[in-house]
């Protein structure tokens, strides 16, 4: 009997394998080279224009306010389903509510100064306010504060005009008395001049 090894049994399966493989990278590499060279001498003569669209890569999108701010509290949780119109965030107001008083303090104050010239202008006895801020004066120490110093500023403004009405009325009474003093004195003048006249001529009478 004729002993055969294991080896040799495997021997011819493994060539064959090894000549397939050899095959199939000769082919690939044959592909890859004409394909190569197809490329390298194929000039394109035109383009190719097709439709298509574009999609987001994720769901995640990104949420900013447009001036910034500190955020006071946030609303939602990673997962949460929001719509339009949901507040996905609140901002601390504390800056923006120190902001909106200033401006309200000042228009208040540009209203109270407005109405005080208006009355200086017509000459009013008394300062009217508009009614809202005669309402808000009740319940804002801040509007009650402008008002009242509009109201004291009214007050002596209008005792110094009177005052200054009154200097110059007595200057004016001056100026009348001053000017009947003058008045007199041209009459004592020229009644002085007519006795001159006469005394004149009688010297010149006896002169003669």
């Amino acid at each position: 009997m004729n002993d055969v090894q294991p080896d040799d049994r495997k021997r011819p399966i493994e060539l064959g394998i090894q000549r397939y493989l050899i095959a199939g990278l000769s082919a690939s590499l044959l592909f890859l080279g004409g394909a190569g060279s197809l490329a390298a001498v194929s000039k394109i003569a035109g383009e190719v224009i097709g439709t298509g669209k574009l999609v987001v890569d994720s769901n995640v999108k990104a949420v900013q306010h447009l001036k910034g701010g500190i955020v006071s509290e946030i609303l939602v949780k990673e997962g949460d389903t929001v719509k339009a119109g949901d507040v996905v965030v609140r901002l601390d107001d504390t800056v923006t509510r120190a902001a909106l008083a200033t401006v309200v303090k000042q228009l208040c104050e540009l209203k109270a100064r407005r109405a005080h010239l208006e009355a200086e202008r017509d000459d009013q006895p008394t300062l009217v306010f508009p009614e809202e801020l005669a309402a808000a004066e009740e319940s804002e120490a801040t509007t009650a504060g402008t008002l009242a110093g509009e109201r004291t500023l009214f007050l002596l403004r209008r005792s110094a005009r009177d005052g200054e009405k009154a200097q110059l009325g007595k200057r004016i009474g001056q100026f009348a008395d001053e000017a009947s003093g003058l008045g007199e004195q041209k009459q004592a003048n020229e009644n002085e001049a007519e006795l001159i006249e006469t005394e004149l001529a009688g010297l010149r009478e006896l002169w003669a």
